[in-house]
């Protein structure tokens, strides 16, 4: 975000509707609020219009209102809806008071052990809070309640949790998965580096690609494994060669699956490529999202739960193993080309750190590959 569009979003933020009226012409108001629809997705926006996206017609008094009394609902998703729900009971209650924490606990709500339970952190929910506010909202609670907080980029998330600072993770407690609160929105996500990519062009007259071509194999279907398998087929040197797997090693390429532990709970990993040589062995975890027509860009980048987790449960799973054995996550992105009759493949090479933090090692583009 520019600083004159934070001073400027500061500035009506503060304004209002009568004062909003008076200064603004109906297309300037319209242009407010496609200002505040482009940086929503920002921690620099102010907190009012944080994570909100409003609609831009009607009227001048309805688009006023819009930016001086925002209703966040009319840009929540079902999801949203519950996250709302979850995070404003949890972020409302007065912590301090011991009868408002049996309350929660009668709730169903957990406290972390060895917690004061003062803090928003220091507590955690699972299935039967999330039903609670489905069958109030909506008189249902059929579902897996936990994919209401799947949040995989900021854009997915309620506005609740932009404007209090805090980010869903996960717990397991007395054996169970539970979802809790950590402190600091963004450092939850982090964004997809355009700059020093290595690019390779997809050659449609080697082999390779002709097989796949006369078999009319890419057209079969969307999936995302789908789509790893024609590039670990097309690419298979060049991504050996990028993934740094040794040459004299045997590497088994493994489908979506899911893994569980009672330390991290269940997680799904898109893909798996195992190798092993005389002293060592390794395992690349492919995260995937996109498809082969996806074309809104890759801006609002990802949520590193993505690639920490399945990173931690594959440690685990290895670490007594009997050779050694290295885990290099890896964000693999599908998107339509700019021709519209080919598609594309985006590499990350990450590493992840003790503090679970995670930091960008290198990409690989594979463009220009048919569609058809």
């Amino acid at each position: 975000m520019k600083p004159e569009e934070r001073e400027r979003l500061t500035t009506i933020a503060g304004l209002s509707s009568r004062e909003l009226d008076e200064r603004y012409t109906n297309r300037e108001i319209e242009g407010h609020l496609r200002l505040i629809r482009r940086c929503a997705y920002s921690m620099e926006c102010p907190e009012k219009f944080r994570g909100y996206v409003p609609n831009l017609g009607g009227r001048k008094a309805d688009r006023i209102r819009r930016i001086s009394d925002p209703n966040y609902a009319e840009s929540r998703s079902k999801s949203r809806n519950i996250q709302e729900c979850v995070v404003q009971r949890i972020c409302s209650a007065d912590l301090a008071n011991s009868s408002v924490r049996t309350s929660l606990i009668d709730e169903g709500w957990t406290q972390v052990p060895n917690s004061s339970g003062r803090d928003v952190s220091n507590w955690c929910f699972g299935k039967p809070v999330v039903e609670h506010y489905l069958v109030q909202l909506y008189s249902r609670s059929d579902g897996n309640p936990f994919t209401m907080f799947k949040i995989d980029t900021p854009r997915e998330a309620c506005h609740a949790l932009w404007a209090n600072d805090i980010r869903m993770t996960y717990r397991v407690i007395g054996g169970r998965l539970l979802l809790g609160f950590q402190n600091g929105f963004m450092e939850g996500f982090s964004s997809f580096i355009d700059t020093g990519r290595e690019m390779v062009e997809c050659d449609s007259s080697k082999s390779r690609a002709v097989d796949i071509d006369r078999m009319q194999f890419t057209q079969e279907s969307e999936a995302e494994a789908h789509n790893l398998a024609i590039i670990w087929h097309l690419f298979r040197e060049k991504l050996l060669e990028f993934l740094r797997i040794p040459g004299d090693s045997k590497p088994l390429f493994k489908g979506s699956h899911r893994m569980k532990d009672s330390e991290i709970g269940q997680v799904e990993i898109d893909g798996t490529i195992a190798w092993i040589e005389r002293q060592s062995q390794g395992r690349i975890i492919l995260e995937t999202k996109g498809n082969r027509s996806y074309s809104r860009g890759w801006d609002v980048g990802f949520s590193t739960h993505q690639l920490i987790r399945p990173f931690r449960l594959l440690t685990l799973k290895t670490e007594e193993h009997r050779l050694p054995c290295e885990i290099t996550p890896v964000f693999c992105r599908f998107e339509e080309g700019e021709d519209g009759q080919t598609w594309n493949a985006l590499l990350d090479v990450y590493e992840i750190r003790a503090d679970d933090t995670i930091s960008w090692q290198r990409g690989i583009d594979f463009t220009g590959i048919p569609s058809q």
